[in-house]
């Protein structure tokens, strides 16, 4: 059986996997914190004009500002869109009983 070697350098990662997968991970941590808390952290960066979001620091994470911005508003969109469905769908639903009942009533009349 071959001996596995430590890996070398040769074997490492590109650079544009680890940052995909650090974007990944900021992704991923921002959610744990939520909208609202990022959202707060963010207005008080931008007012003391940060460049680096420090709040993931204690994950070993260091997203740019920018890039928490970008953040909050694909989550702002994905928020807005899911209440959408849902706005549409009990609009559906009370559209639906209203035939219903006004079926029923001219039926029972």
């Amino acid at each position: 059986m071959p001996e596995q070697a430590a890996p070398t350098g040769d074997e490492e990662l590109p650079a544009i996997v680890r940052r995909a997968q650090d974007d990944v991970r900021c992704r991923q941590a921002l959610a744990g914190l939520g909208y609202s808390r990022v959202r707060s952290a963010y207005a008080q960066h931008r007012q003391e004009r940060l460049d680096v979001f420090e709040d993931l620091g204690h994950e070993g994470l260091w997203p740019t500002v920018d890039f928490v911005r970008h953040w909050l508003k694909v989550e702002r969109r994905r928020v807005v869109a899911q209440a959408q469905w849902s706005f549409v769908v009990a609009m559906l639903a009370t559209i639906l009983v209203g035939f219903v009942s006004f079926a029923t009533y001219a039926v029972l009349g």
